[in-house]
């Protein structure tokens, strides 16, 4: 997966290979058919809330150039060279170990399942990825990808329906985060599910900014990753220890705002920090560090383009 990573002064990329190597150049689209109801998508929730889209399809595999299924090209192609998957982010680790539910988007055979590998990768220093292959009945051949160590619900020869949960999130093999890949073949020639209308409701292409996660962080963050990954939330801190406040962001353009308002015990706000994105983002990460001085009840409210997501409390002890 390509993660597309901020913070308040710097951004990270990481590509992903991918896991097939297969030459499909000259190969035509078998016949295959379809449900009437069209693919379940195969995460749970709302769109740039419990997950987002960060990489769809590479349309122009083998090519120096890129393209995704809406004519994206170029910087602007919401995709990576030669990426044969859709990738679908949540928030983060803490999301990851709650446990995000991956689901059979129709029914089909389990044909193989890769498990036991390490699943809190953060970089394409390991290839071993836990997955499931999936033969659908509509003559498919799924990947479901970078799963979750040891959550698999599924064994080789099992037959799975449409919504049935086959494992969990997880960051296994070349992966920048929590995220599941989703890559479909019939025979040799690689499928985009979206260029090719079998999605039931797709997502839309554009996910406008949205809240994924509001994180508070003792001793504050250092970077991305810190965010990325987060210790349970901040509930209490000593007087004089510093307070990370991290936003965990889905989607938006150049314009969309976030913004943080701090208030002290007795409702008055004490700091208001916030930023606005100068260009578009599919996933990104953002954080500010503060030491608040008075003793009692503190609150913070996260807000996108002026209305309110989420609020949290915590102690100053």
């Amino acid at each position: 997966m390509l993660a597309l990573v901020a913070c308040t002064s710097s951004s990270d990329v990481i590509t992903d290979s991918g896991s097939l190597t297969s030459d499909t150049s000259s190969n035509t689209l078998p016949t295959v058919t379809t449900t009437a109801d069209g693919w379940m998508w195969p995460l749970a929730g709302l769109d740039g809330h419990e997950w987002v889209i960060n990489n769809y399809v590479d349309l122009l595999q083998g090519s120096p150039a890129m393209e995704d299924y809406k004519g994206g090209s170029g910087d602007d192609a919401k995709t990576y060279n030669d990426h044969r998957g859709i990738d679908i982010d949540i928030s983060s680790f803490r999301a990851m170990d709650e446990g995000v539910g991956i689901r059979a988007v129709v029914g089909g055979e389990v044909v193989d399942v890769y498990d036991g590998h390490f699943d809190r990768e953060t970089s394409c220093d390991n290839d071993d990825w836990n997955a499931v292959f999936v033969e659908s009945d509509d003559g498919y051949l799924m990947y479901y990808g970078h799963m979750r160590n040891g959550s698999m619900s599924v064994e080789v020869g099992d037959r799975v329906e449409r919504g049935d949960t086959l494992g969990l999130v997880g960051s296994s093999g070349c992966s920048s985060g929590p995220h599941l890949h989703f890559e479909v073949w019939a025979g040799d020639v690689l499928i985009d599910p979206f260029q090719d209308g079998l999605w039931a409701s797709p997502p839309v292409y554009d996910t406008p900014a949205s809240l994924m996660a509001g994180l508070l962080e003792a001793d504050g963050f250092l970077d991305f990753l810190d965010i990325q990954d987060p210790g349970d939330q901040a509930t209490a801190i000593q007087l004089g220890q510093d307070l990370g406040f991290g936003v965990s962001m889905a989607g938006g353009e150049a314009g969309d705002r976030v913004l943080v308002e701090v208030s002290e015990p007795g409702g008055q706000i004490w700091e208001t920090m916030s930023l606005t994105f100068d260009q578009t983002w599919r996933h990104s990460f953002w954080y500010w560090n503060r030491s608040p001085d008075r003793l009692g009840k503190w609150q913070a409210a996260f807000f996108v383009n002026g209305e309110l997501s989420e609020t949290h409390t915590f102690e100053l002890e």
